[in-house]
C-alpha cells in the first residue's frame, strides 16, 4: 500500500511537470504573438501582460506539484543566488527609489523572468521536455524569419499601415529593433544546432529556418544585432573547437567547408558590385548602414553618446543603489538639461527626450547603482563559468550543440544589451532567463546520464 502511494504521487508530480513545459511552450508561442493592432509603435503591453500571468500559471503549477507530493524541494544550481540577489536589489529599490509608483509599476517584469528561472530548473527534468521547448523557440523563430521577408516585399496586414515604428519589417514588435532582438535567440541556437543534427530532414528546416532569420535581420537595418550576431557566432565556433579532444580540420572539415561558404558569399554581396547589391535592393542598405562613412554621420549614434552622457551624471548622484527601478524615464529630463549645459554637448543630440538609456549595463547602473549592476555581472559570470566548464566534458554531441547554441544567444543578448534594453522588453526578458534555465537543466540531464552509465 505504501508503495502504490508513492507511485501516485510520482505520477501527480510527473502530470505537474507536464503542465509546467505546456505552459512555458504557450509563452514561447504567444509572448512573441500577441499584439494589439492600435497600439501605435510599440506592442509591449500585450506581451507583457501575457508573459507575467504565465509565471504565474507556471509558479501554481510548480506548487502544486510540491502539495502533491507533499515536499519542498528546491534543486541547486550556480545561478541560484545571484538571481535571489537580482530579485531581492529590485524590491528594495522600492525603499530607496526617486517614485515608489514607477518602480513598483515596473517591479512585475522583472520578477516575472527570474521566476521563470526557478520555474524551469525546478519543473523540467528530462531531454523530451528540453527538446519540445527548444523546438517551439527555433519553430516560432523560423516563422518569424519567413514573416520578415513577407514584410519586407510588402506581403502584410494591411492595418499595419503607418502603424509602425523605423522600417517596414517589424514582425509583431513594432519596431524594427525590437524584432531583431527577438531573432538574436532562436537564430544562434539555429545554427549550433545546424552542424550537430545528423538527421536530414531536420538539418534541411534547420537551414531554411537560418536563411529566413538571417534575410530578416538584415532587412532590419539593425547595425548592433548584426555586431551581436558576428560575436555570438565567434564565440560558438570557439566552443566548438574547446569542445574537441583532438581537433583537426580532416575530420571536422564540414564545419570549415559551410564557413568558407558564407564568407565567400558575404564577400559576394557585400564587396563585388552585382545585381544582388545595386542601389534600392536589402544589401546594399545594409552596405549603407555599416560603412564608415555612415556612422559617422549617423544621428542615432551621436544621440546614444548623448544618452550615455547623461546617465553617467545619474550613476554619479546615485552610485551604491541607483535612483530606483524604473526611474530612467523618470529623472531624464533633469539630468539632460544638466548634460546640455556642459560644454559642447548640445551638438551631440539638439532635441528630443530618452526614456531608456539604450546601454542595459548603464541603466541598470542608474537604477539600481552599482551593487545592482554588480549582481546582473555576477549572474552572467557564474552561468559562463558553469557552461564552458561543462562543455568541455559534455560526450552527447546533440546535447553539446544544445549548450552551445544557448550560449551563443546569451551572447548575443548581452551585446545587444549594449546599444538596446533587452531587458526592459518582455520577450527578450522571457526568453532570456527561460534559456539561463534551459542551460542548467540541459548540463544537468548530461551529468545524470553520465551517472547512470
Amino acid at each position: 500500500m505504501e508503495q502504490k502511494e508513492i507511485n501516485i504521487s510520482n505520477n501527480l508530480g510527473s502530470f505537474w511537470n507536464k503542465a509546467v513545459e505546456l505552459t512555458i511552450i504557450a509563452l514561447v508561442v504567444l509572448i512573441p504573438v500577441v499584439f494589439y493592432p492600435r497600439l501605435i509603435r510599440l506592442f509591449n503591453p500585450p506581451k507583457e501582460l501575457i508573459f507575467e500571468l504565465l509565471v504565474i500559471v507556471g509558479i501554481m503549477f510548480w506548487a502544486l506539484k510540491m502539495i502533491s507530493q507533499e515536499k519542498i524541494k528546491f534543486i541547486r544550481s550556480p545561478l541560484n543566488y545571484p538571481v535571489i540577489a537580482f530579485m531581492l536589489i529590485c524590491i528594495f529599490s522600492l525603499l530607496w527609489s526617486d517614485s515608489p509608483f514607477i518602480s513598483l509599476k515596473e517591479l512585475p517584469l522583472f520578477l516575472a523572468g527570474p521566476l521563470l528561472y526557478f520555474i524551469v530548473v525546478n519543473s523540467i527534468h528530462n531531454e523530451k521536455q528540453i527538446n519540445r521547448i527548444i523546438s517551439a523557440i527555433l519553430i516560432m523563430g523560423g516563422l518569424f524569419g519567413i514573416y520578415g521577408i513577407l514584410q519586407y516585399n510588402g506581403i502584410d496586414f494591411t492595418f499595419w499601415i503607418g502603424n509602425y515604428g523605423r522600417g517596414r519589417v517589424f514582425g509583431l514588435f513594432g519596431n524594427a529593433g525590437y524584432f531583431a532582438g527577438y531573432l538574436m535567440f532562436p537564430l544562434p541556437m539555429a545554427i549550433a544546432l545546424f552542424f550537430v543534427c545528423k538527421n536530414k530532414v531536420k538539418k534541411i528546416l534547420l537551414l531554411i529556418g537560418v536563411l529566413a532569420m538571417v534575410g530578416t535581420l538584415l532587412a532590419t537595418l539593425t547595425r548592433g544585432s548584426y555586431l551581436a550576431l558576428g560575436i555570438s557566432s565567434i564565440i560558438m565556433f570557439f566552443l566548438f573547437l574547446s569542445s574537441l579532444d583532438n581537433f583537426s580540420i580532416k575530420e571536422n572539415k564540414k564545419i570549415f567547408i559551410v564557413i568558407l561558404i558564407a564568407i565567400l558569399v558575404a564577400t559576394f554581396l557585400l564587396v563585388i558590385p552585382n545585381t544582388l547589391n545595386k542601389p534600392g535592393t536589402v544589401i546594399s542598405k545594409v552596405k549603407s548602414r555599416i560603412s564608415v562613412t555612415q556612422l559617422s554621420k549617423d544621428s542615432s549614434l551621436k544621440r546614444r553618446e548623448a544618452i550615455w552622457g547623461f546617465s553617467t551624471l545619474m550613476i554619479k548622484d546615485h552610485p551604491l543603489f541607483g535612483s530606483g527601478l524604473g526611474t530612467f524615464k523618470y529623472n531624464t529630463l533633469k539630468y539632460q538639461a544638466k548634460f546640455f549645459d556642459q560644454g559642447q554637448n548640445r551638438a551631440l543630440y539638439p532635441y528630443g527626450v530618452a526614456d531608456k538609456a539604450h546601454n542595459e549595463y548603464l541603466q541598470l547602473g542608474t537604477e539600481l547603482g552599482l551593487i545592482g549592476l554588480g549582481i546582473f555581472l555576477w549572474l552572467i559570470i557564474s552561468y559562463f563559468n558553469y557552461g564552458v566548464k561543462k562543455i568541455k566534458s559534455m560526450k552527447d554531441k546533440y546535447k553539446l550543440g544544445i549548450i552551445i547554441g544557448l550560449t551563443g544567444s546569451i551572447v548575443a543578448f548581452l551585446v545587444d544589451g549594449l546599444f538596446w534594453f533587452p531587458l526592459r522588453l518582455p520577450t527578450n526578458t522571457a526568453l532570456f532567463w527561460l534559456i539561463l534555465g534551459l542551460t542548467i537543466v540541459t548540463i544537468k540531464t548530461e551529468v545524470n546520464a553520465d551517472k547512470i552509465n
